[in-house]
């Protein structure tokens, strides 16, 4: 009985300590620095890009954005080659720019479908 006490005790404590080691740093999700983006090859862009836009349509259908359809349609038009490269273009426009990278994508999207 004494010997589950003390483990229980020894789990709390590892728990505990665990949980204050965690720091915003390590967070699980982290979007990719601009300038990581800009050294990663083509393809990897392109999977970037194309991951933000997924999630970006996704969003705007499951929360019943009025100009779904519009932006989806705006989307269609461009090729993923496309909309990376209008990416890129921005990004070297906007060298200052420290935001997550998501909001560069969406924020270049919004010039040509705004």
């Amino acid at each position: 009985m004494r010997y589950k006490k003390l483990l229980a005790a020894a789990g709390l404590i590892l728990a505990f300590t665990s949980a204050q080691a965690y720091t915003p740093e390590s967070r699980p999700l982290a979007s990719v620095d601009p300038k990581a983006f800009l050294q990663m090859s083509q393809d990897a862009q392109k999977l970037y890009v194309a991951g933000v836009m997924d999630g970006f349509t996704y969003v705007t259908y499951g929360h019943g954005f009025a100009n779904h359809d519009a932006v989806v349609k705006c989307l269609k038009s461009r090729s993923v080659d496309d909309l990376t490269a209008n990416v890129v273009d921005w990004l070297k426009v906007h060298p200052a720019f420290n935001e997550g990278l998501s909001s560069a994508v969406v924020q270049t999207v919004n010039g040509f479908c705004g």
